[in-house]
């Protein structure tokens, strides 16, 4: 393998912009420490204005990068329900999970109960989109 020096590095200010389709945005994000390493999720969820609502995040075992996302995700979108948000904007880094919520992929066995799950809870849902 061969490595090539960056010429040039790029640093791009993402900026937060309010939703102006839903009452609020929900931002999820997974990860994993390597394939079915630790796995960990947030989720912070804002207002129109851009004032916090909630965010926290949760320890999720042993998952694959795509589990710990989907878990964020649900956690998320139960944490809307519970707090009784009903139009709400979802955002995340993942653009597989977007697709297979999209219907343009099909979710692996491993994930496929808890898309589900997911799908259940939709209605609540504005729309998805991915923010990379």
């Amino acid at each position: 393998m061969r490595l090539h020096r960056l010429s040039a590095l790029i640093i791009v200010a993402v900026l937060w912009r309010p939703t102006k389709v839903a009452n609020v945005r929900l931002n999820v994000d997974g990860a994993s420490k390597r394939n079915l390493g630790e796995a960990a999720g947030g989720r912070i969820i804002k207002d129109t204005t851009g004032s916090t609502i909630k965010a926290f995040s949760n320890y999720y075992g042993h998952q694959n990068n795509l589990q710990a996302e989907v878990l964020a995700l649900l956690d998320g979108l139960k944490l809307c329900l519970n707090l009784q948000l009903h139009l709400v904007e979802v955002e995340m880094d993942s653009l597989l999970l977007v697709r297979i919520l999209q219907g343009s992929r099909l979710a692996p066995w491993s994930v496929d109960h808890r898309i589900q799950s997911i799908s259940s809870l939709k209605s609540i849902v504005s729309f998805f989109q991915s923010c990379i």
